[in-house]
């Protein structure tokens, strides 16, 4: 009939995509775009102090919540300036936590 549109087959046609902050990509390709993102949003939204360690593609901001190992929950601003920190991502729940690390000063990360 004039005027319809037949969209018989339609999403056949169209790819299947995984939406990201970063909008769009194929689902084939997510694994690696994902890993692109890590590493490009990674970085710290606080003071650290001396001896901190931050996991390889962890963004901590200053309202991230984080579990200390008395198992209290603290945000990143509660923890500013405090020295020797290890801040990493449980890869089960993923949860970020925060321990205590013995540093020396070859292995002072800031």
């Amino acid at each position: 009939m004039p005027g319809e549109v037949n969209l018989e087959g339609i999403l056949d046609l169209l790819p299947t995509v995984v939406w990201s902050d970063a909008g769009p990509c194929r689902a084939t390709d997510f694994e690696t775009v994902r890993a692109q993102l890590r590493v490009r949003n990674r970085g710290v939204g606080f003071s650290l102090e001396d001896g901190c360690q931050v996991e390889a593609a962890l963004y901590l901001a200053a309202s991230t919540s984080i579990r200390l190992n008395d198992g209290a929950i603290a945000t990143g601003a509660d923890l500013a300036g405090q020295p020797r920190l290890r801040f990493y991502r449980d890869s089960l729940s993923g949860e970020v936590h925060a321990t205590a690390c013995a540093t020396t000063s070859a292995s002072v990360t800031s």
